[in-house]
């Protein structure tokens, strides 16, 4: 009997093969997720330090500062930095440049204001902000605000600018922990210098939203939404048996987020006493039917509805208020203009939380009211 040859094993080289063609498989699907990216996460500015870094699909350029900084990637993912993000080592420091395409509109104040702190707020824990005036950057009006949070267990203090232009809406933060703030604020602040626009888009033109024009049933009153957010409902007595009009608002940014919406109310009341607090015991009489233990309270001392302000064309008195109970926190601004024989109430309400984003808009939709003259 001839004995057969015995083969000699691969001593693993088969599934180092595996592995390999694995490997590359991983590869090639990260390739392919990052190339279904929108292109505001693809474009990083990178460059050495000095270096003016032109970004054109965000129609910006950034010089990024001289050692110690620089470049921190770990940052990009948990600040939503799709720009640029930087540190500084001692002492500390750090930046993060942020941009998102609107395409073909301008994003309201509010809207990129709610933006830039819900980016801020998923990296901070028990993050605090304020917003201050306004102030120049790349010789555009930038938004301001500072704010004071923790991040790797130390206490943080930042500032954040926001800007718009031509249908981009970018965010430059820079932080500092709060014991160093008094002395590295300034320098952190002429960071924003170094930031500038391009001529990518001179040609953009906004297309601005038709004007909508509500008017009321009961009474001779119109209010006008010239931002193309508001909606109106086809039956507002479900809401307030005493209601002439309903309207909702939804967040442009992500409209299916019921927590994110906003009503409008335009009650048509009794002939009554004190305007504001007849506005405010009616509100609270409401919410009452529902949760008995519901508090109404005003959230400012310098708006209590006690003097007469401007309601549009009329004189009313406006209060803004806290509408508080055990898992339901809401603002709302009620405007309450006195008529002959009625009270016209307008009762703006969005949940606390999204105060930042709505109050503006709740202001300039009481500046459209209109009441018929006679």
């Amino acid at each position: 009997m001839v004995a057969r040859p015995r083969r000699r094993r691969a001593r693993g080289w088969g599934k180092y093969a595996v592995l390999a063609l694995v490997l590359a498989g991983i590869a090639g699907l990260v390739v392919f997720i990052v190339s279904q990216l929108p292109e505001q996460e693809q474009e990083q500015a990178t460059g050495p330090p000095g270096q003016k870094v032109q970004l054109p699909l965000h129609n910006c350029q950034f010089i990024v500062p001289p050692a110690p900084w620089a470049q921190d990637i770990s940052l990009r993912v948990p600040t939503g930095a799709n720009l640029l993000t930087l540190r500084r080592r001692d002492p500390n420091a750090w930046l993060a440049l942020a941009a998102k395409d609107y395409k073909t509109r301008t994003p309201r104040d509010a809207e990129v204001i709610d933006e830039g702190v819900r980016r801020l707020e998923g990296y901070f824990r028990n993050f605090q902000w304020e917003q201050k005036g306004d102030v120049d950057m790349a010789g555009q009006r930038a938004q301001h605000l500072i704010f004071q949070g923790e991040a790797n267990e130390v206490r943080m203090s930042g500032v954040c600018y926001v800007l718009t232009a031509r249908g981009i809406a970018y965010w430059l933060t820079l932080w500092t922990p709060a014991a160093t703030a008094d002395k590295e604020g300034a320098e952190l602040r002429n960071m924003a210098e170094r930031f500038s626009l391009l001529h990518e888009r001179d040609g953009w033109a906004e297309k601005r939203p038709p004007v909508k024009t509500f008017r009321g049933t009961r009474l001779a009153y119109t209010l006008r939404d010239t931002e193309g957010i508001w909606e109106r409902e086809p039956e507002p007595q479900n809401a307030d048996a005493d209601a002439d009009l309903l309207l909702r608002g939804r967040d442009q940014a992500d409209p299916k987020d019921v927590s994110r919406m906003a009503q409008v109310l335009v009650l048509v009341l009794g002939k009554q006493g004190d305007p504001a607090a007849a506005a405010r015991s009616h509100l609270e009489a409401q919410e009452k039917k529902d949760n008995p233990a519901i508090t109404v309270e005003p959230l400012s001392d310098k708006e209590d509805g006690a003097r007469p302000v401007q309601v549009g064309n009329a004189r009313g008195h406006v209060v803004a208020l806290h509408v508080k109970g055990e898992s339901r926190h809401r603002f709302v601004l009620l405007a309450a203009v006195r008529l002959p024989d009625h009270l016209l109430v307008v009762q703006c309400d969005c949940d606390l939380k999204g105060r930042s984003l709505w109050e503006r808009d709740f202001r300039q939709l009481l500046g459209t009211l209109s009441l018929a003259k006679k």
